[in-house]
């Protein structure tokens, strides 16, 4: 009887252990501040705005962005030197109690993620 009350104490810490882990990734998962979002809804649900829709149909239901930048990034990428440039530009909005980040690239959606800090 004693061997078995034994063999249970020692698997104890490792189920617990296991335990512990899985909650702490659970944790961090629900605590991270930047989610990567698929889509933004509008109209009770009826417009979506992804990646890959168009800016007009952000700035249809959003207005112009509470802040915006440009970065000028290479698109073909030659052997010394780039051949082409483009400019990708990041916007951000308040909104849904959510702030968001949008990357917008050639009148495109390309990224959404969004924060509630």
């Amino acid at each position: 009887m004693d061997r078995a009350l034994t063999k249970s104490k020692r698997n104890f810490p490792t189920r617990f252990s296991w335990v512990g882990l899985a909650c702490g990734v659970m944790l961090v998962i629900m605590a991270s501040t930047v989610v990567h979002a698929s889509s933004i809804r509008f109209d009770n649900g009826r417009v979506h705005v992804r990646e890959g829709s168009p800016v007009t149909l952000l700035l249809e239901y959003m207005g112009e962005p509470a802040y915006r930048s440009e970065q000028e990034i290479c698109l073909d990428q030659g052997r010394d030197e780039c051949r082409r440039w483009g400019v990708l530009e990041t916007w951000r909005y308040h909104y849904d109690e959510r702030n968001w980040t949008i990357k917008v690239f050639d009148g495109v959606i390309r990224e959404i993620e969004w924060s509630r800090f």
